[in-house]
C-alpha cells in the first residue's frame, strides 16, 4: 500500500516523461542566458527552479539532514513569493546548528509546509507566515512547522491525528506519508502530533528519537503561531 501513494505516483510519472539532465541542462543554459542579458532576476529564479527539481527528483529512500530540507524550503518559497508576491506570505526558518545534520527522510518537512501553505495561509490576502523551528531536548530532535492561517476544527485533527485517511479528501494524504516513512525509518509510533485553534492557526510537530536509525527509507512518499 505504501508504494502506491499518490507523490510516489507522481514521482514516477515525472521521471519517466523528462530526463533529468536534459532538464537541468537546459535550466543552466536559460542561467546563462539572462546572465548575458543582465535579467540577475530571472537568472536567479531559473537557478531556484532548477535546485528544487533536482532535490524533488532525488531518490525516494534518501536520507537528508535537516538543514538540506530547510535549504530546499528555501528554494520553494523563493520561487512561490516570485510567483504570488512578497506580501502573500513569509517562511521563518529557525534550525539549531547542533542538530543540523541530524538525518531524516527525504521530504519529510515539504509536504507539510505544502499543507501550511494551501490549507492554512493561502486564503489570507497577505500576512501569511510559516514557521519552521528544528530543536532538541536530552531525549528528542523536534521540528515544528507552524502557521497562522485558518487552522482546523477538533474532528479534522481527530482524524488527521489518528491518521485516518477520508476518500475524497487529500487534506491529509501528505501527512499520513509523512507519519509512515518517518515510523519505518525510526522503528517508532507516534512521532507527529497535531496542535489547531480554528481561525488561529496550526503546529504540526515531530518528535525524532536521538540515536543512528537505519538510514535506507522505504520507497514511498510521500505550537499555533
Amino acid at each position: 500500500m505504501m508504494k502506491n501513494t499518490l507523490k510516489e505516483a507522481e514521482l514516477h510519472a515525472l521521471q519517466s516523461q523528462i530526463n533529468p539532465h536534459f532538464l537541468f541542462n537546459t535550466l543552466n543554459a536559460g542561467v546563462q542566458l539572462a546572465i548575458m542579458e543582465d535579467a540577475d532576476k530571472t537568472a536567479n529564479f531559473i537557478d531556484k527552479v532548477s535546485k528544487l527539481l533536482r532535490y524533488n527528483l532525488r531518490q525516494i529512500n534518501t536520507s537528508v539532514t535537516i538543514r538540506e530540507e530547510t535549504d530546499n524550503l528555501e528554494n520553494y518559497f523563493f520561487i512561490l513569493k516570485t510567483r504570488y508576491g512578497s506580501d502573500r506570505f513569509n517562511l521563518l526558518i529557525d534550525v539549531d546548528p547542533a542538530i543540523a545534520d541530524f538525518r531524516i527522510p527525504l521530504l519529510t518537512i515539504q509536504p507539510i509546509v505544502e499543507n501550511a501553505l494551501i490549507h492554512g495561509v493561502e486564503q489570507l490576502e497577505e500576512g501569511g507566515e510559516i514557521k519552521v523551528r528544528a530543536y532538541q531536548n536530552n531525549q528528542s530532535v523536534i521540528i515544528d512547522v507552524s502557521d497562522n492561517g485558518l487552522g482546523m476544527d477538533d474532528e479534522t485533527v481527530k482524524r488527521l491525528q489518528e491518521g485516518r485517511k477520508q476518500s475524497g479528501h487529500t487534506t491529509g494524504l501528505g501527512l499520513w506519508n509523512v507519519r509512515e516513512r518517518l515510523r519505518l525509518f525510526f522503528g517508532r509510533e507516534n512521532l507527529l502530533q497535531i496542535m489547531s485553534i480554528p481561525k488561529q492557526g496550526t503546529t504540526i510537530r515531530i518528535i525524532l528519537p536521538k540515536g543512528d536509525p537505519d538510514q535506507e527509507v522505504p520507497a514511498d512518499e510521500n505550537s499555533c503561531s
